[in-house]
């Protein structure tokens, strides 16, 4: 018997957890970054080398110097206190009008806007592939926040550069916005490779919750 959906669970902390869970799960289907990256960059063990081995280091996108991107993205971040998810993030690079955005004064901040030529879906790709690589990190305990890491600093000062993938808008639209109804589908469509890892995710994403949880 399928577990329930996230649908029909009621709003609280373990939602919100299940909804993270099923995000990462997403994101980790359609990276464009090393695999082995992603899962140790995830729960902060980073690594700057890939494995070699995984389907996108053996069949690698097209890259790009992503460093003015990444500064752009990231400075956004800073811009609304590290306190937001990614879509809203998304929305204030891409210089949205809407109420949220106007109650927070973000439509006044430097990086409003300052994305507008690209599309909602690539900024998502930009946003995940600093996640995945470290220089970004979602803050599971506030509603999957992004934050800031230690290494985003040297890009933010210009002292470092990035490589990133040219985005895959094709796949990016067909999985950015999940609904918690096409979770069982989606596990039943996912290629084998990743599905295992995706059990291995899940399975660490609780110990993750678990450690975010513990006082300090």
């Amino acid at each position: 018997m399928a577990a329930p959906l996230l649908d029909e669970k009621p709003e609280g902390p373990q939602k919100q957890v299940e909804s993270h869970k099923l995000n990462a799960m997403a994101a980790f289907a359609e990276a464009q970054t090393c695999r082995r990256q992603v899962l140790l960059n995830y729960f902060g063990e980073y690594r700057h080398e890939t494995c070699g081995n995984c389907d996108v280091c053996l069949d690698p996108p097209k890259r790009f110097d992503g460093t003015e991107m990444a500064q752009k993205a990231m400075s956004c971040v800073y811009r609304v206190n590290q306190s937001f998810g990614i879509g809203y993030v998304v929305e204030v690079l891409r210089g949205m009008q809407n109420q949220r955005i106007k109650d927070h004064g973000h439509d006044k901040l430097s990086t409003w806007g300052l994305g507008k030529d690209e599309s909602h879906e690539y900024w998502v790709s930009i946003i995940r592939q600093l996640v995945h690589r470290g220089f970004l990190m979602q803050n599971i305990a506030r509603n999957s926040v992004l934050q800031l890491t230690e290494q985003a600093r040297p890009i933010l000062r210009g002292e470092l550069s990035v490589e990133l993938a040219v985005p895959r808008l094709g796949l990016s639209q067909r999985t950015r916005l999940i609904k918690p109804a096409a979770a069982i589908m989606i596990r039943s469509c996912l290629p084998n490779f990743v599905n295992c890892a995706r059990r291995l995710l899940m399975r660490m994403t609780s110990r993750r919750t678990w450690y975010s949880t513990m006082p300090l």
